[in-house]
């Protein structure tokens, strides 16, 4: 039951992003409505979301990121409403053949907490894997 709505919801979203030289900068927003009657022991829901990423390309293959996820929920309780991070880190991305890994971790502060878990701090780390296309390996042969 933690996770998960258990309403039905809808909503628009945007995403946009810009690419100059070392910098890769860019949003993804959505806001989302229940729909439909639903069960009566279910609460409405408003809620968006607003992910906002920065890339810095440092040489050989490292970066820095910050990737915030700010969220709201419009509905919820005055003071607790909003969830702010503030916060970055750094990756390092690994090509061999046609397989690319980007290793990364990042810390973020809450100046901002949803109720009730008022969370402080969060670390997040990862690991992405990506294949070349055909059109890709054929182009690396080059």
């Amino acid at each position: 039951e933690f996770l998960g709505f258990k309403r039905f919801c809808m909503g628009p979203s945007i995403s946009l992003a810009v690419y100059k030289e070392k910098w890769l900068i860019g949003t993804f927003a959505e806001n989302l409505w229940s729909v439909g009657n639903g069960s009566s022991d279910r609460n409405d829901i408003n809620v968006a979301v607003i992910q906002s990423f920065f890339y810095y390309q440092l040489p050989k293959e490292w970066y820095l990121t910050s990737i915030p996820i700010i969220s709201v929920n419009w509905k919820g309780p005055e003071g607790g409403r909003w969830r702010v991070p503030v916060g970055g880190g750094f990756g390092k991305k690994v090509v061999s053949g046609p397989v690319g890994v980007r290793f990364q971790v990042a810390s973020y502060y809450f100046v901002s907490k949803l109720e009730p878990t008022r969370q402080k701090w969060s670390i997040q780390s990862s690991m992405i894997i990506a294949f070349a296309t055909k059109a890709e390996r054929e182009k690396m042969k080059q």
